[in-house]
């Protein structure tokens, strides 16, 4: 049996471009699911920082520019509106720290 090398590689491609299709797709209803947890106050935020945000912050700097851009959505419409929040940064201790509100740990 012959194998055609070129037609292996293209079942690889496609492969790999369906792979990399349901990876954004698995990331971007994880970010929609956190939205949804926000939005109706499912968790409590203590919970929500140790269950879902350190996973929401990885996928922050995805490869995946779309994944990002969810991120940022999420994070400018329902965790910066928290109060009167000046800035959002990621201190050393592994927290979100937001001025002029309570912190956000990703670590208890």
């Amino acid at each position: 049996m012959v194998l055609d090398f070129g037609l292996a590689m293209e079942k690889c491609r496609n492969f790999l471009v369906h792979f990399y299709t349901c990876i954004c797709f698995i990331a971007k209803r994880y970010v929609q699911a956190c939205h949804k947890v926000l939005q109706t106050d499912s968790l409590k935020l203590d919970q929500f920082s140790k269950e879902l945000l350190p996973s929401l912050l990885t996928l922050s700097m995805d490869k995946i520019p779309n994944v990002r851009i969810s991120v940022a959505q999420l994070i400018s419409q329902c965790l910066l509106p928290l109060g009167n929040v000046d800035s959002m940064t990621i201190g050393d201790s592994g927290c979100i720290e937001i001025k002029g509100n309570d912190h956000l740990c990703l670590n208890s």
